[in-house]
């Protein structure tokens, strides 16, 4: 297929503009002629695809992730699987990524960043129970809409299906992420430790991040940063700034333990303890 550029034709769609490209793909604001409305197409990179273990495993996530109802989870409308020519067919949310609200090292108020993870927390809890598990959590994948100011996870592109009949499609030590956001099991490439918990691990992260302005591990390279994912203790947040108080340094510093077996057992037990702490700054 010729590639996709603005203004040529995908399928019924017309490419409208480029909204971002990563690891996985391109995505692009396009309109749907049939339903007069404006749609996000997420077009993978062809080598993304090569087998056809690939083209299955994107299909069988694109189908299980539009199974999902969520305020917080950007809905997938459709899924084009003509050989050659797969895309995913998004909800277009107009608003900005979550990494614009953090660039330059900014924070968020305290009550806001609580807020904005216990959504992000509770979104995620019915993909965990059908097996979905994201697997690249990051503030580039959360979307703001900037009508209702609500947080939407964007993106199951990275998903992995966990299903005991469903043939793990990625092979042991692919390493699938992005290194700052990455649970210690993803960083070691050990996918079969991969699961809810990373998920949980990531959104702490971008939690920790919100709350201080920081990333809580560090690194000048890609292998530095998934060294220290093992080796560097986080500054406790209340550190970074004193207005967090200890109860919510360590509901923090637990979401991202390195062992998965620290963290919170589930989304729905985060989201239970953020809306907890949340009472407490009424």
């Amino acid at each position: 297929t010729a590639p996709a550029t603005s203004g040529t034709m995908l399928d019924r769609f017309r490419l409208i503009r480029e909204l971002g490209a990563g690891t996985t793909g391109k995505v692009f604001l396009a309109h749907d002629p049939k339903l007069g409305r404006d749609v996000a197409i997420k077009i993978p990179h062809p080598e993304r695809l090569k087998s056809s273990y690939d083209v299955e495993r994107f299909l069988r996530t694109a189908r299980a992730a539009a199974q999902l109802r969520h305020e917080n989870l950007c809905p997938i409308y459709e899924v084009n699987d003509v050989p050659g020519n797969y895309f995913l067919v998004m909800a277009f949310i107009k608003g900005k990524p979550l990494s614009h609200f953090l660039s330059d090292h900014k924070r968020l108020p305290i009550r806001q960043a609580v807020l904005i993870t216990k959504m992000l927390a509770t979104a995620m809890i019915e993909p965990h129970q059908k097996g979905i598990v994201h697997r690249d959590l990051k503030p580039d994948n959360i979307q703001v809409d900037e009508e209702r100011r609500a947080p939407g996870i964007m993106d199951f592109g990275l998903a992995r299906f966990e299903q005991a009949d469903a043939p793990q499609l990625t092979h042991d030590g692919q390493l699938l992420g992005t290194p700052y956001y990455m649970s210690p099991e993803q960083a070691l490439g050990h996918n079969e430790q991969i699961g809810p918990a990373s998920d949980l691990y990531s959104l702490g992260v971008i939690f920790y991040e919100m709350l201080t302005g920081q990333r809580p591990i560090t690194g000048r390279t890609v292998g530095e940063v998934l060294k220290n994912v093992h080796s560097q203790q986080p500054i406790a947040p209340n550190q970074h700034r004193p207005q967090i108080d200890q109860m919510l340094t360590d509901l923090c510093l637990k979401a991202i333990a390195k062992s998965p077996a620290d963290r919170f057992a589930s989304m729905a037990e985060f989201a239970k303890a953020l809306s907890s702490y949340l009472k407490t700054l009424r």
